[in-house]
């Protein structure tokens, strides 16, 4: 059974996948943005698994970001917990 998503997926998710790794979103101050940019970057990367949704250098950026905004949760009491 082929795991990859469809070419119509990827017709459909492309807009959004572009989107999410511009710099302003990627290197965005707030840290509200950066946890939301970082799950739905990890929504992207479970859609289109198998295959790597982006390029290494990308990825990279992209678990940087994922580690470096989920590291900030650790509090409880913050609104994004």
């Amino acid at each position: 059974m082929e795991q990859s998503p469809s070419s119509s997926m990827l017709t459909v998710v492309q807009p959004t996948m572009k989107a999410l790794i511009t710099k302003d979103l990627l290197g965005h101050s707030n840290m509200d943005v950066k946890v939301f940019v970082a799950s739905c970057l990890g929504e992207i990367t479970r859609i289109i698994a198998p295959d790597a949704p982006y390029d290494d250098d990308t990825m990279k950026e992209i678990f940087e970001l994922i580690v470096g905004a989920f590291k900030n949760l650790d509090e409880m009491s913050r609104h994004l917990f």
